[in-house]
């Protein structure tokens, strides 16, 4: 549609294309724990018990305030 020398339909087949690529992969996520891994990584523990694991966070590369401003997006009130 941006450009008039490329047809609708090959825009329309490429749309095509990446939402099943999309879906594919969100099925295999959803069937494989092995996939999952691979494509989302594991979870890291930042807090427990309330305190920041700052050993965690250097191999996540994330910063105190990086962390705070997580905690703040999800309601979490400072103590």
């Amino acid at each position: 549609m941006f450009y008039p020398e490329v047809p609708l339909l090959h825009g329309m087949l490429t749309l095509a294309l990446v939402v099943a690529l999309q879906r594919g992969v969100s099925y295999l996520i959803v069937r494989n724990e092995q996939a999952e891994t691979l494509l989302e990584g594991t979870p890291l523990e930042l807090i427990r018990n309330g305190v920041l694991q700052t050993e965690t966070m250097r191999t996540a590369k994330l910063s105190h305030g990086d962390v705070f401003e997580a905690l703040r997006n999800e309601g979490a009130a400072a103590g």
